[in-house]
């Protein structure tokens, strides 16, 4: 990580599989400097590399130690993910859904914390609360958001709940957060 000398990689981050605190790390650095689709890209692949050589090792003993490789690969499909969507994310692809470049990043960034056992809940937020806030275009049906969730993410939900239904303190202070580190204010 010589290239990026004021991005440090905590080694006990890298060889224990912190994943999630490596994705934050990696989003964070990104929003605060000011880098070209192809820095930031080569930032990602070097975060990447690096942090995938550390879980080749623990892949190694947890293989040998427990035989699971469930956590390893769970963190290994999360910074991929991340390294798709910096190569993907140069603009607003979606401008049917979203009203900017901006607010599909932001979406981006909320669809990173939705969980499996929660999904159906978790994108209903993310959709009504976008959508209220004006991120999301009032014309845009939910079908029409399904599709597109399936389209991007593979996800494939049900009909998404109203916001009453599926708003939580959790969600709604992980929205406001990340609505801050977008700017969105």
């Amino acid at each position: 990580m010589t290239n990026y000398p004021d991005f440090k990689l905590p080694s006990e981050n890298l060889f224990f599989g912190d994943g999630r605190k490596v994705i934050e790390d990696v989003k964070a650095y990104l929003q605060k400097k000011q880098l070209s689709n192809e820095e930031k890209q080569a930032f990602v692949y070097d975060v990447l590399n690096v942090f995938l050589f550390s879980l080749e090792t623990k892949t190694h003993l947890n293989s040998f130690i427990i035989g699971e490789k469930s956590e390893t690969e769970f963190v290994i499909n999360e910074l991929q993910n991340i390294s798709k969507e910096k190569n993907e994310i140069s603009g607003n692809h979606y401008p049917r859904i979203f009203k900017n470049s901006e607010c599909f990043l932001f979406f981006v960034s909320l669809k990173n914390d939705a969980r499996e056992q929660t999904k159906l809940a978790d994108y209903s937020f993310i959709f009504r609360r976008m959508q209220k806030d004006g991120y999301i275009f009032k014309g845009v049906s939910d079908n029409e958001f399904r599709d597109f969730l399936s389209e991007y993410t593979s996800v494939v939900i049900g009909k998404t709940k109203g916001l009453a239904y599926c708003t939580t303190i959790p969600k709604e202070n992980n929205y406001i957060t990340t609505k801050r580190l977008f700017k969105l204010l």
